[in-house]
């Protein structure tokens, strides 16, 4: 596994309402970290009773694996991909959009401001 990581999210219940997500994940992968923070926020959204998303992502692999487009063949990722799968019929549709890691410059910004954070800078 790879170097101590932290998932960012920001969930927009409303336009002009949201919440800035931060998760200190430990040690593990960019994937890693891309599926326990896609986790933890379907998750929260469930707590607040949401029942459609619209989710936009910079991992196209793990929104593949999310679309069923691809299969995971990660032993340990595969596990809690099934946990999203299943948290996945919670819900009435959510359309998972790749957008390029440029134009995801405030979730990139929540997940280098909660390293800091983590790291005690």
């Amino acid at each position: 596994m790879g170097r101590g990581v932290v998932g960012g999210t920001l969930v927009y219940l409303r336009q002009d309402y949201f919440y800035k997500i931060q998760s200190g994940l430990g040690r593990g992968t960019k994937n890693y970290a891309e599926l326990m923070s896609f986790k933890l926020l379907l998750l929260f959204v469930i707590e607040k009773g949401v029942h459609m998303l619209l989710i936009y992502g910079d991992s196209e692999i793990v929104i593949n694996w999310f679309n069923e487009i691809s299969r995971c063949h990660m032993h340990i990722l595969c596990h809690i991909l099934d946990e999203i799968l299943h948290l996945k019929q919670h819900f009435d549709q959510i359309p998972y959009v790749h957008i390029y890691m440029e134009r995801s410059m405030v979730a990139d910004s929540l997940c280098k401001e909660g390293a800091t954070q983590n790291l005690g800078i």
